[in-house]
């Protein structure tokens, strides 16, 4: 797969951290992301995990939520890994996890008492 940089993540510092491989685009459900070596970095492929968004009032992601294949319904339970994506003064997105660590042990419909680091 061609990684076409359309989206970058980036840290804190604005400093890029992954590209984003969206075969051909963006909007595809199928998004790989990658280091700067080109191996996939796992933890955001959606056909792996079964994944929930949620929108701002500007219509961007502010968390994304993973779980096994077939949690969906199951936002209740910790069982999902939460990130809160914020963005920079240029539009990047910053994704931090909940309490600081991808565990897949956070209640998805408890994403706001968590701290994001």
């Amino acid at each position: 797969m061609a990684t076409a940089e359309k989206v970058k993540l980036v840290d804190s510092s604005g400093k890029k951290v992954v590209s984003v491989g969206t075969n051909g685009s963006v909007n595809a459900l199928d998004v790989s992301l990658v280091d700067g070596d080109g191996n996939n970095i796992d933890e955001f492929n959606e056909s792996q995990y079964t994944t929930i968004t949620t929108d701002d009032a500007n219509g961007d992601i502010e968390y994304v939520g993973w779980a096994a294949p077939g949690s969906g319904d199951l936002t209740d339970e910790a069982l999902w890994r939460i990130a809160k994506v914020t963005y920079t003064s240029g539009g990047n997105p910053i994704a931090k996890w909940a309490d600081g660590v991808a565990t897949f042990t956070k209640v998805f419909d408890d994403k706001l008492t968590y701290t994001y680091t």
